[in-house]
């Protein structure tokens, strides 16, 4: 059962291209369970950006609602907050176009390494990604010799 899952995942996975829906879940979810310090550096930067956003409607209310900056002040600070939240805004983006997408358009036998390499939980969300259903037909009678391939149906996401 599991050799016939993983030759159809293995077949579908290869067959798709760059942009599809189940791709891209892949490769989110590759890109977090096996570059942990790129993820915790993403983290890092969109808790900055939120912080840097925070602090610039703090300023603009002080300026425009409570009138405790000055016009100069305000335009100095709000100059600041504005470039910092640019520069988290290009790392946070840069971030996100960095997983390596090699091993999925590489040739068959690199992502079937990827396969053979990883845990079932990381298995089960590989599967998770461009699966919505899987079907196992029961045998027909006792004895049944109908390839199990035959009897999976497979439920693909898109």
């Amino acid at each position: 059962m599991d050799a016939a899952v993983e030759a159809m995942w293995l077949s579908h996975v290869s067959a798709l291209e760059h942009g599809s829906p189940g791709l891209d879940a892949i490769v989110r979810r590759w890109a977090v369970l096996h570059d942990v310090e790129r993820e915790a550096r993403r983290k890092e930067v969109m808790a900055g950006l939120d912080a840097a956003k925070a602090r610039r409607d703090k300023l603009e209310h002080d300026f425009y609602v409570e009138g405790t900056l000055s016009e100069d002040r305000f335009k100095t600070l709000a100059a600041e907050q504005s470039a910092a939240i640019e520069a988290l805004d290009l790392e946070a983006g840069e971030l996100a176009r960095e997983a390596d997408l090699s091993v999925f358009f590489a040739d068959g036998e690199a992502l079937a390494d990827a396969w053979a390499e990883s845990t079932l939980m990381d298995r089960r969300m590989l599967l998770g990604c461009v699966l919505t259903s899987l079907t196992i037909s029961p045998a027909r009678f006792p004895g049944d010799r109908t390839p199990i391939v035959d009897r999976i149906v497979p439920q693909w996401v898109g």
